[in-house]
């Protein structure tokens, strides 16, 4: 999602007293393309060359928080963090 989008979506959750916090998974691109390579009767269509299109237009994170999404593992511990420390949990 572009900068301006996820600006607006904050503003509306914020605008209705939703709770809210945008979270920015990351990971190396070589691990992206391995998941990639790796997904066996996936219901998802994109393909290397999708996953190489978006990394070429990735916006940044912006304000959302960042969580590595490397290892399932850490990224489930981040996320609980960051959820606890939003109040969201």
């Amino acid at each position: 999602l572009d900068v301006s989008l996820r600006r607006r979506l904050a503003e509306q959750a914020k605008s209705h007293g939703w709770p809210w916090l945008g979270v920015w998974l990351t990971a190396p691109l070589s691990v992206l393309e391995n998941r990639i390579r790796g997904r066996k009767r996936d219901a998802s269509d994109a393909d290397i060359a999708v996953l190489h299109r978006a990394h070429a237009r990735d916006p940044g994170p912006g304000d959302w928080t960042v969580i590595s999404a490397e290892q399932t593992e850490t990224a489930l511990a981040s996320l609980r963090s960051a959820l606890q420390a939003a109040g969201l949990l």
